[in-house]
């Protein structure tokens, strides 16, 4: 049960920075500047990483909790 809680995570997470980085793709591409591909990847990776870290994972973290309530129980015991 445990594996199939952490690989539903995963996914979740997944899901999430596969849209946030398709997006991304899609807005660039449709920008009229022609950019090199060091460049689009400089934009896109100072962008992307920070609104990954900042927003998306604290994001998922309380889907997660939303979908598995226990987890907070168990946090709390491991504190003890």
């Amino acid at each position: 049960m445990k594996h199939r809680r952490t690989a539903l995570h995963i996914f979740l997470v997944w899901a999430i920075v596969y849209s946030i980085v398709t997006g991304s793709l899609i807005v660039m591409g449709a920008l009229p500047v022609d950019l090199p591909l060091p460049l689009k990847t400089l934009f896109l990776t100072m962008v992307l990483v920070p609104l990954i870290m900042f927003l998306v994972g604290p994001f998922s973290a309380r889907i997660a909790l939303r979908v598995f309530p226990e987890t907070i129980a168990r946090i709390g015991a491991q504190k003890d």
